[in-house]
């Protein structure tokens, strides 16, 4: 989980812990990581949902600009996983396992949410995470998304996303196991078809990250 700046690359300061209405603006494959989680290796297929803050504002290049947060999960259906947890809060009920067979992660696009923010130190640095997703208070006002980012890695069609995501976010994309099983490389000022044709590069060559 993760705070960034998102369209500039650089670390923004710790915004402020408690409750705050939010939209989603992202929803990214990152692919299958593999992990280490108290002493064992964990494989998880993972996305990030993200999040824009419409009144908590930051200073970008001149302009402010609403804050985004990030929030990494392992994609997962099961009502025991973090993913379906944070889900089932945001929208208030649990899914239905019709709900569950219709349901795609471009609907969550553009859905406005109360986000909790909670602050960590580490290191003598203080970070903010998201904690909590829920259901905005019935009536109130809610903040229309100005992006939607959505991007799957078995979708070419998706693929000029990448022109919107930060560079440590592509990076997560090129580490996962897809993409380097595959030999994609996605990066900034690339078409979804050069990043087609990298993956079907037979010289043997290494690829760069």
């Amino acid at each position: 989980m993760n705070i960034n700046q998102f369209n500039s690359g650089t670390s923004a300061p710790p915004m402020e812990a408690g409750m705050h209405l939010a939209v989603c603006v992202g929803v990214v494959d990152i692919g299958t990581h593999t992990e280490t989680w108290e002493g064992k290796e964990l494989i998880r297929n993972q996305l990030m949902l993200l999040f824009d803050f419409p009144t908590e504002t930051i200073d970008i290049n001149g302009e402010q600009k609403p804050r985004c947060m990030s929030l990494k999960l392992t994609k997962s259906n099961r009502d025991t996983s973090n993913f379906h947890k944070y889900l089932t809060s945001w929208r208030g009920r649990w899914f239905t396992e019709e709900e569950l067979k219709d349901f795609h992660l471009t609907k969550l696009l553009g859905q406005p949410a109360i986000v909790g923010v909670t602050q960590k130190t580490s290191n003598g640095k203080t970070y903010s995470k998201i904690s909590t997703i829920g259901k905005p208070i019935k009536g109130a006002e809610t903040p229309k998304a100005t992006r939607k980012i959505y991007f799957d890695m078995a979708d070419e069609n998706t693929y000029s996303a990448i022109e919107e995501l930060p560079d440590w976010i592509i990076k997560e994309i090129n580490s996962s196991a897809e993409a380097i099983a595959a030999k994609k490389v996605f990066m900034k000022d690339k078409t979804a078809t050069q990043v087609a044709q990298m993956g079907n590069d037979e010289s043997g060559e290494d690829v760069p990250f």
